[in-house]
């Protein structure tokens, strides 16, 4: 049977009726069919406290300070036109960013949207 050499499925929001969390497929090797379907990998969670919410209101700079933060580990886009004076910059490894709906970014300036950091890994956009 035909395998896929790498895939990492998308994250997802959950809620238990009363948090929400983002889950975080685990990254997969030779496999065959969506993880829900077999012995994939457990995946990551990450609380909604850990998780910032950025609206199109937000500057790149806000969102940029937000993110930064110590125990920040995602950053979820609601939809909107994002109008980005800077990039967006993502400096730790392990990091997801999710855009919802129509999240669409503009940089305003000839600038990246969205910059990662040389060096880290298992970043998520």
């Amino acid at each position: 049977q035909p395998t896929t050499p790498k895939v990492a499925e998308k994250p997802y929001i959950v809620s238990d009726g009363n948090k929400f969390s983002l889950h975080v497929p685990a990254l997969r090797t030779d496999s065959t069919g969506p993880s829900w379907a077999g012995d994939a990998p457990q995946d990551a969670v990450i609380d909604f406290e850990h998780v910032y919410v950025a609206t199109a209101a937000d500057s790149a700079a806000t969102i940029n300070e937000k993110i930064a933060c110590e125990n920040v580990q995602a950053l979820v886009l609601t939809a909107g036109i994002y109008h980005l004076d800077e990039a967006i910059v993502v400096e730790k490894p392990g990091f997801v960013v999710l855009g919802l709906g129509m999240a669409t970014l503009h940089p305003t300036h000839g600038t990246a949207a969205i910059t990662v950091a040389g060096g880290i890994g298992n970043v998520r956009l």
